[in-house]
């Protein structure tokens, strides 16, 4: 018989997050589609299975299988490879990191160097040489972040990695203790993920332009500076300052769930900002009451400050919840649609 278990009880079960149980559903949705196996269904925060799966659940943790056998995730773990390895690099060179054939290795970088094209990056190939990668600095991050973002087992292939993302996650978890703010949990995987593409890049001598990252004087960035020994000590090679702001950066775009210091460089704006919108949301969805939500118009404001980061900077971030709450949540949705219009 169907079982049906609700999000908010597996959250409770295993002591997390709704945003991690949905998370964890992601991956574990890959792992079956790759199988062969109907994948999980949500509605409402409800999950269903509909039919019995009849394999057990360590059968479908075969990674290299499953990073062969998806050309998605192969192109993505190709493209990462490529992204962190010492240039120049041969064909032989990718066949030793993923073993694919010579004429697959090569359909899967013409699909490669079509996404590398379309964020601004050049994939170059010299006869006798290799292939070298030419482009923005943080253009190539930005996307290596994306990459390791999209493969949803990027820790679970290699213990290595899950190996330094646990002394990222200690580091990040005093950091945040030390600004005082708490950020979602889809954006502290994110930063993780910023710190390992940048240890990575470094190995490689790959920095960003030092003009390119110049202080702004805020509360991240002073509490980066003044870690940044241990920040050395965890990744293991000096830091100039450029590359500490970078970081720093990328911190401040972080979605924010609390932040404790709400006197920030831009709150008086801001709070105004976020006033007019819940004013004329209430107004459209006939909601007097929004108007005098607290936890409301502090959660909005607390998310304002990093989507404006995140703005001027043109740096996406997916949200696991977008599809539910286009489905569930349409009205309201254009309401803030319709609300944002002045604003912008």
């Amino acid at each position: 018989e169907e079982q049906l278990v609700a999000i908010a009880d597996v959250a409770r079960a295993f002591e997390g997050t709704e945003r991690t149980v949905y998370s964890d559903i992601k991956k574990l949705n890959e792992l079956l589609k790759n199988a062969g196996h109907p994948t999980l269904e949500l509605q409402k925060g409800i999950i269903r299975y509909p039919v019995v799966l009849d394999v057990a659940f360590h059968s479908l943790l075969d990674m290299e299988e499953f990073s062969l056998t998806n050309p998605w995730i192969r192109r993505l773990r190709l493209l990462r490879r490529m992204l962190t390895m010492p240039e120049p690099f041969s064909l032989d060179n990718l066949a030793e990191e993923i073993q694919l054939s010579r004429n697959t290795l090569l359909r899967d970088l013409q699909s490669i160097r079509e996404e590398l094209s379309l964020n601004h990056i050049t994939l170059h190939s010299r006869s006798f040489i290799g292939f070298t990668i030419e482009g923005d600095e943080s253009a190539i991050r930005a996307l290596l972040v994306s990459v390791i973002t999209e493969d949803t087992l990027f820790r679970e292939y290699d213990p290595q990695h899950d190996a330094f993302m646990i002394k990222a996650e200690r580091f990040l978890m005093d950091l945040m203790a030390d600004v005082r703010v708490e950020i979602s949990q889809y954006s502290f995987e994110r930063l993780l993920h910023h710190v390992w593409v940048v240890k990575e890049r470094l190995t490689l001598n790959k920095t960003v332009e030092p003009d390119e990252y110049l202080p702004q004087h805020t509360k991240e960035e002073l509490v980066f500076l003044e870690k940044g020994p241990t920040l050395e000590q965890l990744m293991g090679v000096p830091l100039e300052t450029s590359e500490i702001l970078y970081l720093a950066q990328k911190f401040s775009e972080a979605s924010v769930v609390r932040y404790d210091a709400l006197l920030s460089e831009k709150w008086v704006p801001f709070s105004l900002v976020v006033s007019r919108l819940i004013e004329r949301v209430a107004d459209k969805m006939k909601m007097p009451m929004l108007q005098q939500d607290d936890q409301l118009f502090t959660g909005l404001l607390n998310h304002l400050r990093p989507a404006y980061q995140r703005a001027t900077v043109q740096e996406t971030i997916e949200n696991p919840l977008y599809d539910y709450v286009v489905s569930e949540h349409g009205g309201l949705l254009q309401a803030v649609e319709e609300a944002l219009v002045p604003l912008k």
